[in-house]
């Protein structure tokens, strides 16, 4: 007894993650002989074996551990009865069953018994009409029944979720970041993004043009964005400089010519140039514009 209880643990703890089942002889109430119960049962033990989804006990071992027990097992029919075997064979799940016949009808009822809770757990029945080596068919059909019962579908693994980081930095700092048109804060600006993700950079600022980035994570995200100013800035500040250099010019049109005042002076586009300079201490006027020079007098000059 001892040696063959050893062999069974041996063999479940070498494939632990199949269910160990065993299968009493089924009974009948009449219209089949002994013979032909356990040829029946034989074939389904052959059908859950072929599932792979149970390791299944062979008749002639479930009846060597029975007999070293002193158990016997002749009219074990009832729930209780068939919850003891399984505890003696050290198995997960027992099933039991009958095999009947009405008229020209064969009637199957199976019961796949849960040793733990001592619980019928599911019940199949089947009917068959015709030859009953027919019924050899439907054991194929019951014991994948019972597989996909006990046994979950696989899940496909889970991919191991990889996080990386996002760096965002900006010449000038203090920019506006924004992700996924979500305002995220300011740069310098740091982060944890999952693999896969897909994003938008965008970074904003006063009199600064945007920058914009898209991209897919795969790795570590490391952005410094160099910020150039935008036309409308450029351009003031090219006049504010001009002003405080004094270099102010401004355009005059007069006499159908063109002037250009610049400082204390006037010229003559497409013309003679004609330079006008400050009054002296003595209040003259400035040179120019008389008759004697033969230059053309400027238009006076606009208000600054």
């Amino acid at each position: 007894m001892l040696v063959s209880f050893l062999i069974l643990n041996t063999v479940y703890g070498q494939q632990k993650e199949r269910l160990r089942i065993a299968l009493l002889d089924f009974s009948t109430p009449g219209g089949l002989s002994k013979m032909e119960t356990i040829t029946l049962g034989n074939r389904l033990r052959s059908m859950l074996v072929k599932t792979k989804a149970f390791l299944v006990i062979e008749r002639g071992k479930m009846e060597e551990i029975l007999n070293e027990q002193g158990f016997q097992k002749t009219g074990c029919t009832t729930t209780e009865c068939a919850v003891e075997i399984g505890r003696l064979l050290n198995v997960q799940k027992m099933v039991s069953g009958s095999i009947g016949k009405v008229g020209q009808t064969y009637t199957v009822d199976i019961s796949l018994i849960d040793v733990a809770t001592s619980q019928i757990e599911r019940s199949f029945f089947r009917d068959y009409k015709g030859e009953i080596d027919g019924l050899l068919d439907m054991m194929e059909v019951i014991a994948n029944q019972i597989s996909s019962s006990v046994v979950q579908p696989e899940k496909p693994p889970v991919k191991e979720e990889k996080i990386y980081n996002l760096s965002v930095k900006s010449n000038p700092v203090g920019a506006q970041i924004f992700i996924n048109n979500k305002s995220a804060g300011q740069t310098p600006f740091n982060s944890k993004v999952r693999e896969g993700l897909r994003l938008e950079i965008r970074i904003k600022k006063e009199n600064y043009q945007d920058y914009v980035r898209s991209f897919t994570v795969s790795d570590d995200v490391n952005i410094n964005a160099n910020l150039e100013f935008t036309e409308e800035y450029k351009q003031e500040l090219a006049r504010k400089g001009k002003e405080q250099r004094g270099e102010q010019i401004t355009e005059e049109k007069g006499g159908g010519s063109t002037w250009l005042w610049i400082g204390g002076g006037a010229v003559l586009v497409g013309g003679a140039a004609y330079l006008l300079l400050p009054k002296g201490d003595t209040g003259t006027e400035p040179n120019g514009g008389n008759g004697d020079t033969g230059f053309p007098q400027p238009p006076p000059r606009p208000p600054q």
